[in-house]
């Protein structure tokens, strides 16, 4: 059967060995996010590979293209409509997750690029959002984005101005009142089939970790996922580099099932996800 697709935070199967390495050179990188549009390279140890930091546009869409087709690669019985279908929904889901926005953010999001020269090679995004873990829940970072919008134009002048300089923690106190957190979430991690086993998954999650330790913006102190139980290599890799479950929920998740004719289309099916943390 065909792991779920990664609309949410299922992130794809990553195998790694490598050292990381780089770190003070990702730190100073990852300062530079305050700007709203960004593509920000940092140093590779290994391989001639780089990654670089982005919320553009025509990057995240390519970005998104190469998901699409990582991700569902095995699965040869799709037709071209099909696959067009799937790539469709990555591009809006990556679009609303990590592009730009005009004004203010209060929710930070980026895409980390591994490149081989100009050919990407592996992704990974990452996102600060509301997790309920009493409900079980994880809240996407526009939906997050827009309550508290909606709880700052529904306040006074005065009110509003107590906390126009509040931080996150702070804001998330006010508004969501022990109903949840803002934590940052690792999501779409996928690798090239040929670049699985040379250490890039570990790369591109150590990158999304220094990012929330050091860039502007990024206050956390931990770093959340959800991860398709069925997806054996990715559940390991993530108990490998200290993630720890903090519940299981079942979902309806995105999969190819098999069809009545015995050809392969696309579904919801039941699965099991599994919400994992790790303390950085």
């Amino acid at each position: 059967m065909a792991r779920a697709s990664a609309l949410w935070a299922v992130g794809m199967l990553a195998y790694a060995r490598a050292p990381v390495g780089a770190a003070a050179a990702v730190a100073v990188a990852m300062r530079r996010l305050g700007a709203a549009s960004c593509a920000t390279s940092m140093a590779a140890p290994t391989g001639g590979v780089t990654l670089e930091v982005t919320t553009a546009y025509g990057a995240i869409k390519e970005a998104a293209d190469f998901f699409a087709r990582e991700f569902w690669a095995s699965a040869g019985e799709l037709s071209d409509a099909q696959r067009g279908t799937l790539a469709d929904q990555h591009r809006a889901d990556f679009e609303r997750r990590y592009g730009e926005l005009t004004g203010k953010r209060r929710f930070p999001s980026a895409l980390i690029l591994a490149l081989d020269g100009e050919r990407i090679v592996g992704c990974a995004g990452v996102e600060m959002t509301v997790v309920d873990a009493a409900a079980g829940r994880f809240w996407d970072r526009p939906q997050a984005e827009a309550l508290f919008s909606e709880r700052f134009a529904a306040m006074g002048g005065r009110e509003r101005s107590q906390y126009r300089k509040a931080n996150l923690d702070e804001l998330a106190a006010a508004f969501l009142q022990g109903t949840g957190a803002v934590r940052p979430v690792l999501s779409n991690l996928a690798v090239r089939r040929e670049s699985r086993g040379t250490g890039l998954g570990e790369r591109l999650v150590r990158g999304c970790e220094e990012l929330v330790r050091t860039a502007d913006g990024w206050a956390g102190d931990d770093l959340w996922l959800l991860v398709d139980e069925q997806n054996a290599p990715a559940v390991a890799l993530y108990m490998r580099l200290g993630f720890e479950e903090v519940w299981r929920s079942e979902e309806m998740a995105t999969r190819l099932v098999r069809a009545a004719g015995g050809g392969l289309e696309v579904g919801q099916e039941p699965s099991f996800l599994l919400a994992m943390a790790k303390k950085l």
